[in-house]
């Protein structure tokens, strides 16, 4: 079974179990055309990549549903975990094996509690950066990173107000 045929299979079972059948109701939750939904239940129309993922996130089911063949539970990646691997995956190679170590090194954090203090590390390895707020653009923070080349830049948006920062010798930022 060649993948669009999955992807039209899944898509006749998706209309079946969730819209009890009816293509009208698919049609209500997501932003397709009845022609558009016709055309790939029959194979008159391309069911491609670009198409999977569009249902996919108007339908807010998880990445890949449509190519998967069976309904056994698959782990799907946040949009920051997609986030992170995009990053990671065009850093140069030299810069993503001293980032990749450096990562194995960070302490480690209590996820049972939001309050920042329960960070396992030193408070002297921990910084709080300069905030400025803009209104469409939320916090900013300055970063600076050893490794990290083109993929984090001064005034970047940061997941967290706080990070770990290595420090020389003589007590500057890398």
């Amino acid at each position: 079974m060649d993948i669009q045929a999955i992807r039209r299979a899944r898509l006749r079972r998706l209309i079946d179990e969730r819209f009890n059948g009816k293509q009208t109701d698919l049609l209500a939750a997501c932003n397709q055309n009845q022609g558009e939904i016709s055309g790939l239940l029959s194979g008159k129309r391309v069911f491609g990549e670009k198409k999977a993922r569009t249902l996919e996130d108007e339908l807010h089911l998880g990445r890949g549903y449509f190519d998967r063949q069976s309904d056994k539970p698959v782990a799907t990646l946040t949009e920051d975990q997609l986030k992170l691997l995009d990053l990671v995956e065009r850093m140069d190679p030299k810069a993503r094996e001293k980032w990749l170590a450096l990562g194995e090194s960070l302490p480690s954090v209590n996820t049972s509690s939001s309050v920042a203090d329960t960070i396992s590390a030193p408070s002297s390895e921990l910084t709080k950066p300069e905030r400025r707020m803009r209104p469409d653009k939320g916090p900013k923070a300055r970063a600076q990173g050893y490794g990290m080349g083109e993929t984090i830049r001064s005034g970047d948006l940061l997941p967290d107000d706080y990070f770990t920062e290595k420090r020389k010798k003589d007590g500057n930022s890398i």
